[in-house]
């Protein structure tokens, strides 16, 4: 039999009228309670900081902000980026070559910092590069910006950058036209030098070898050499270089500060870079000036090439400086800054002195000797030894030094006559005739010949012309 008392633990069954409200109403202490657990929770989406329940409102619905205040502040916050090429934008592969738009490889970016020999570039949001430091030819300075050539991007996602111009490591696969690189010449052919690029022969033709014609170009052979890229085909393998461009350059950088300098009156070493009958073409380190043959040398001078050689250092003087025209013409001269031979003759040597002297030029009918600084005479072949001589070279060479006695001078006309043999013991029978008694002493030189002597050797006592 079941028992139906009910059990003592059990509530007794609500009646309907106090049963659950589906729907109950809060008192307004309760609402206040809950709220501030949820801004406590939470935080109030009106302020910055995390506010503590005493400081909020009753209203949960008074803390939030208005629908169009977010609005604005988004707006605000992303006003002038392309949403569209933000979502489209995706990042190169690690390793593969950077092509900007239009086919540049070139952008400017924000330098950062500088830190172990490389320079930290920004170039926008998560877009940042790397260049070496030893490209720059100077420091750059934090904060600056610059103009950088985008290579590739690397296994920590950086952009691994140069300068453009700058000497840059070569490599085949991320080599361009126009690129600046290191290579070593490693042959020589009738039409130019090759050169080894990153493991790859390239040519360099001659006439982009130098500024100026270079006779034997073999000279180049095994030499590293700074050139750029002109021609590439890397399907071919083919790849033509020129280190001319590179000089070229060069030249035009230091134009521009030479002339701002460059004054008439100026003293500078030049290099000879071309010689003409009308005068010497010098290099002034960015451009060239010209020696008039009339500013050599303070005596006549019929051909320039037997007073300076190419590639000879010499001092000159700036005499005329004309920038009017689309090249400037710069006036030198020589002569300026040398002594007058002429005017200093008779007061650097003495007729009868016996002096050191350098052998400068041989010639058929004798050698020119260097006595004084810019002076010279004429050492005749007759006067070289008591021997008949029949070749100069065979006794004499350039560069000799030896002692001469000093004959004559002519200060008007600036000739100096020498004699070796005058300081040479004359040896026992020389110069006379066949059959004569050695003993029987020599014969006055006969008046009327000793006239015509005087009268025909004005042209053979030396000079400087």
């Amino acid at each position: 039999m079941t028992d139906e008392t009910p059990r003592p633990s059990e509530d007794p069954a609500p009646t309907p009228s106090s049963a659950p409200d589906p729907n109950p109403t809060l008192s307004e202490s309760d609402s206040t309670s809950i709220d501030q657990e949820l801004l406590a929770a939470i935080g109030d989406p009106a302020r910055d900081d995390s506010p503590t329940p005493d400081s909020v409102s009753a209203s949960p619905a008074a803390s939030t902000k208005e629908p169009a205040s977010l609005e604005s502040e988004i707006a605000a916050a992303l006003a002038g980026v392309d949403l569209m090429a933000l979502a489209n934008e995706s990042t190169p592969a690690t390793g593969t070559r950077i092509n900007l738009a239009g086919g540049r490889r070139t952008r400017t970016g924000q330098i950062v910092s500088i830190r172990k020999g490389s320079v930290l570039v920004e170039f926008g949001p998560k877009k940042q590069g790397v260049c070496p430091l030893l490209q720059f030819k100077e420091p750059p300075t934090e904060g600056s910006t610059a103009e950088f050539l985008v290579e590739r991007l690397d296994s920590e996602g950086l952009y691994v950058l140069s300068v453009p111009g700058s000497v840059q490591k070569a490599d085949w696969g991320n080599m361009d036209i126009g690129q600046t690189v290191e290579g070593k010449v490693i042959g020589v052919n009738k039409g130019g030098l090759e050169v080894e690029v990153a493991h790859h022969t390239g040519f360099m033709p001659a006439g982009q070898i130098d500024i100026r014609h270079i006779p034997d170009i073999s000279i180049m052979l095994n030499e590293r050499v700074t050139c750029r890229v002109t021609q590439l085909d890397k399907r071919k393998g083919r790849l033509v270089l020129s280190r001319r461009v590179i000089i070229e350059e060069e030249r035009a950088k230091n134009r521009d500060a030479i002339l701002a300098t460059l004054e008439p009156g100026q003293r500078k070493t030049v290099v000879v870079t071309s010689i003409q009958p009308y005068g010497v073409f010098a290099d002034l380190g960015g451009i060239d000036g010209l020696i008039h043959v009339s500013e050599i040398s303070h005596d006549r001078v019929r051909d320039p090439g037997d007073h300076v050689k190419v590639g000879e250092e010499l001092e000159v003087m700036v005499t005329k400086i004309d920038t009017s025209g689309d090249q400037p013409k710069i006036g030198l001269s020589r002569k300026a800054v040398v002594a007058n031979s002429r005017s200093a003759i008779g007061n650097a040597l003495e007729v009868g002195a016996t002096v050191s002297g350098t052998v400068r030029k041989i010639a058929d009918f004798g050698a020119f000797v260097e006595v004084a600084e810019g002076i010279e005479g004429l050492l005749h072949i007759s006067e070289i030894s008591h021997k008949r001589i029949d070749r100069i070279e065979g006794v004499l060479r350039e560069g000799e030094v030896l002692q001469v006695k000093i004959l004559s001078i002519d200060s008007d006309k600036g000739r100096v006559s020498l004699s070796k043999k005058a300081l040479e013991e004359r040896p026992a029978g020389a110069d006379r005739g066949k059959g004569r008694d050695s003993r029987e002493p020599d014969r006055p030189e006969d008046p009327e010949m000793r006239k015509l002597r005087a009268q025909f050797s004005g042209d053979l006592k030396g000079g400087l012309g």
